[in-house]
């Protein structure tokens, strides 16, 4: 089995002054190219050796957010908030 590199499919960005030019996208085929590709050697695809899948992964986020607004005047209001975020893995 073989594996799908991304310089397998062309670049499909051609934007060159993207950010004046200071900015590298990387590899950005377009869809049809990578659905063909997949059709025509859909090998490449299939995971090999120590790139197979094999984790398990429990995700637990918790987030909250709070806010307040006071209207100080008729053409003045203060408006503040506090976000608050926990994640844990368990692996």
């Amino acid at each position: 089995m073989g594996r799908c590199w991304p310089v397998t499919v062309a670049n499909a960005f051609t934007n060159h002054s993207y950010y004046d030019a200071s900015y590298s996208a990387g590899t950005n085929p377009k869809l049809t190219t990578c659905l063909r590709l997949f059709g025509e050697q859909s090998e490449l695809f299939e995971p090999t050796g120590r790139h197979q899948p094999q984790f398990d992964l429990i995700e637990k986020v918790a987030a909250g957010y709070v806010m307040n607004t006071i209207d100080l005047s008729s053409k003045l209001r203060f408006i503040a908030g506090v976000r608050f975020e926990g994640t844990n893995l368990d692996t």
